[in-house]
């Protein structure tokens, strides 16, 4: 596998431009909008929540993306985490639908993708979504696979119901920009060094919350402490 190039202090992490609208609104708007939705936050100079789709600076290969999902206004937790993610911010969330989850994680990851230097791109998978089984990888990639699409980025998928060695081919076969996969088939191909995560530089650990096994906690923190997030 490609060894990795990238200086993590010297990615581009930050893409959010407060929207005059959004810089405005009072903490008396927010605590409103927060009492509304039943959504507890904590944090220091967390950004303010966005309400409309127009709040936002993403590129509009997301923004045509977002719409064609029939989505007119971001949900409570896309309102709350996409300004966050989009300023390079660690998040974690509990108790959020799958659909409106990985849309919240996937539209912030694929900027970051698009912005980095060519020679960070080729340098390993950049963006890592795992989780603790494979039918939960297969509705992230459900939902997420028509943004990658629009954002004219490359991806792979780790699941355990398919062949190890075609998946090992895939990833030498040509550059990744994302990864997908459940803890379980990751660390059977780091245990045979056929994946490389050294580049990983934004990292989604989908369904964390879950009940988990000893084995599966000592496989979340394998895959974790192989990723640049752990540096």
């Amino acid at each position: 596998m490609k060894s990795s190039i990238t200086n993590y202090y010297n990615l581009k992490r930050n893409f959010y431009k407060e929207h005059p609208r959004v810089e405005r609104r009072t903490w008396e708007e927010i605590d409103k909008f927060l009492n509304l939705h039943q959504i507890k936050f904590s944090g220091f100079d967390f950004p303010k929540p966005i309400f409309s789709l127009d709040e936002i600076n993403f590129p509009v290969y997301i923004i045509n993306e977002i719409r064609l999902q029939g989505i007119q206004r971001p949900s409570a937790i896309q309102s709350m985490t996409w300004p966050a993610l989009y300023s390079g911010r660690d998040i974690m969330c509990i108790g959020l639908p799958t659909s409106s989850r990985v849309i919240s994680y996937i539209c912030p990851a694929l900027v970051f993708i698009r912005e980095q230097a060519p020679e960070i791109r080729r340098a390993g998978p950049l963006v890592l979504i795992v989780t603790q089984t494979k039918e939960v990888a297969k509705e992230i990639l459900t939902h997420s696979q028509m943004f990658i699409h629009q954002s004219q980025c490359s991806y792979c998928c780790l699941f355990d119901d398919e062949n190890i060695n075609t998946q090992s081919l895939h990833l030498r076969g040509r550059d990744i920009d994302i990864v997908i996969g459940n803890y379980h088939r990751l660390c059977e191909l780091m245990d045979n060094d056929l994946v490389n995560l050294k580049n990983v530089s934004y990292l989604v650990l989908d369904d964390f919350y879950r009940n988990r096994s000893a084995r599966l906690s000592d496989e979340i923190k394998r895959v974790v402490n192989e990723t640049r997030v752990s540096f």
